[in-house]
């Protein structure tokens, strides 16, 4: 039964217990390169670690910046990272595009619409550049219809009278991502 709230950190869980791994481990202790790392989820069967993305790793650059560094040592000794941002729902294209390969259940976790629905969420405007980043990051590897999902709440936010200046991320980070990451904006591939 899908749930009806936006996701959060332990309706993630229940996801990947579900249908990832009934043994995966919440903020487990891990030793990597002699210092522990406690990442959100980790499923020793598949070698995979979920990380629930929060505001914070969009608006704090040291946390974005460390998440991308761990990224890379987590990967370089053959671990595959998952990141879930705070504003992308667990719904039927997400799931098979960030979890086809550990399950074959593509149905909605959650009917909780894709975006920045809740009266206090943190906005793209208020992300760190780092933050703007990643957004552009994510909104490139999302298909077209959770995009516009995304982009219809953002404009939902100005036409209830916000000043699109607090609202929304203009279009300077997709350079700068470029530089930092081979964009999969710029890349061909399929249309999950």
């Amino acid at each position: 039964m899908p749930i009806t709230d936006h996701m959060l950190e332990a309706s993630l869980g229940d996801f990947l217990r579900e249908r990832v791994d009934p043994d995966i481990r919440h903020a487990p202790t891990l030793r990597l390169e002699g210092m522990v790392r406690r990442p959100d989820w980790y499923s020793e069967k598949h070698r995979l670690l979920v990380e629930f993305d929060g505001p914070l790793h969009f608006t704090k650059a040291k946390v974005a910046r460390r998440d991308v560094d761990l990224d890379n040592l987590w990967e370089d000794h053959g671990y595959f990272v998952i990141r879930l941002p705070y504003f992308v729902q667990l719904r039927g294209n997400v799931v098979y595009r960030l979890f086809g390969k550990y399950t074959d259940d593509y149905s909605p976790f959650t009917t909780y619409g894709h975006g920045f629905i809740h009266p206090k969420v943190t906005l793209p405007a208020d992300f760190c550049s780092y933050g703007v980043v990643r957004w552009g990051y994510e909104m490139c590897r999302l298909r077209e219809d959770v995009q516009n999902e995304i982009d219809a709440t953002l404009e939902a936010w100005v036409s209830r009278g916000h000043d699109p200046y607090d609202v929304y991320v203009f279009d300077e980070a997709k350079n700068v991502y470029d530089v930092m990451y081979e964009s999969p904006c710029t890349t061909q591939g399929d249309s999950q």
